[in-house]
């Protein structure tokens, strides 16, 4: 099997707030195409180039203000321009829309932080509308939990109706947003205790689930940057004795998520609001299992391997400055989309 290659594209992140460039090699072959115009294979039609990701030596320090911070350093562009016999990158398109993939713990103890993101998260996806002029289709909104890879269904009480649209994802123009979301992401604290976060969202993306006849098909754009917010507050770590947590390591989950958008990790945007190194907003025990959050360097590193990618503090008792803060990133990030 081919590797998937990762690309980027350097001379645009603008924005102060998130610069967070890739210290990866990166590689620059095109993906095919299917009837559709995207094709949602995760191998690559060029040849692969081998790497590691480098953890990413900034961390969130946040306390109570919610303002991300990461580590900077020089954009290195493409270490195998694949196609281009003369070295040049493909010009870049500004995004037309964005896919947006919440990612929500659903265990204990989830509750108020849950009801943070529900706090915060019509207010962000409403400031992307504002903010990038180019956007002229609607943004699509999905909702998955650490223990399920398919998209959360209107359900529950004040919640039955399909979301406008009648798709298993929310569209930003719909005149029933402010509802959608908050049910959406009301997924509760009974989920299982073994968080599988990177698991559920490359599943959520998986050729099966995009293709024709699957659950999300019709989801994910060629024209439209892919943003995730995740939020958990444990570490995504494969346990020897439970084999509990998700299979792989950051570089393998960057790679996947990279190959839904050509190999070009410029083309996705991962904000987190996790459990950070001190100072922070958790107690000074930091996590004892049911209070704080648990440290986790694994999804720091994810995050943080993507140019416009952010660490949040998920102890802060609000959610709406760091969400609010990360839009000049993506605004940035749409501007620089090369198409797949």
């Amino acid at each position: 099997m081919r590797a998937n290659t990762l690309r980027s594209r350097g001379g645009w992140l603008g924005s102060a707030l998130l610069l967070l460039p890739l210290p990866l090699p990166l590689g620059c072959t095109n993906v095919g195409g299917t009837d559709d115009g995207f094709d949602f294979s995760t191998e690559s039609n060029g040849p692969g180039i081998s790497g590691s990701s480098g953890s990413g030596s900034g961390t969130a320090d946040e306390g109570s203000t919610g303002e991300a911070t990461g580590s900077t350093g020089s954009d290195t562009g493409p270490a195998d321009e694949g196609s281009s016999s003369s070295g040049e990158l493909p010009p870049a398109e500004p995004c037309t829309s964005i896919d947006i993939v919440f990612v929500v713990d659903d265990s204990e103890p989830m509750a108020e932080e849950q009801a943070r993101m529900q706090t915060a998260a019509l207010a962000f996806v409403q400031q992307l509308a504002v903010s990038i002029p180019t956007l002229d289709a609607p943004m699509h909104v999905g909702v998955i939990t650490t223990d399920d890879e398919l998209f959360v269904p209107p359900g529950g009480e004040g919640c039955e109706a399909p979301y406008e649209g009648g798709n298993p994802w929310m569209l930003s123009s719909s005149s029933m947003l402010a509802t959608e979301l908050s049910c959406a992401l009301s997924v509760g604290v009974m989920g299982s205790p073994n968080e599988r976060p990177m698991d559920m969202l490359i599943g959520s993306l998986a050729d099966e689930n995009l293709q024709p006849g699957g659950p999300h098909f019709g989801f994910l754009r060629e024209d439209a940057l892919l943003v995730v917010v995740l939020v958990t507050n444990e570490e995504d770590e494969l346990e020897d004795d439970t084999a509990w947590g998700s299979a792989g390591d950051p570089p393998a989950w960057v790679e996947a998520m990279a190959g839904r958008k050509g190999g070009w990790v410029n083309d996705v945007v991962v904000l987190s609001l996790l459990g950070t190194p001190k100072p922070n907003a958790c107690p000074d025990f930091q996590w004892d299992g049911t209070e704080g959050a648990q440290v986790s360097p694994r999804l720091i590193e994810f995050t943080e391997s993507f140019p416009q990618g952010a660490v949040g503090d998920i102890c802060q008792p609000e959610y709406d400055s760091f969400l609010l803060g990360v839009v000049p990133g993506v605004t940035a990030a749409c501007a620089g989309y090369i198409p797949p």
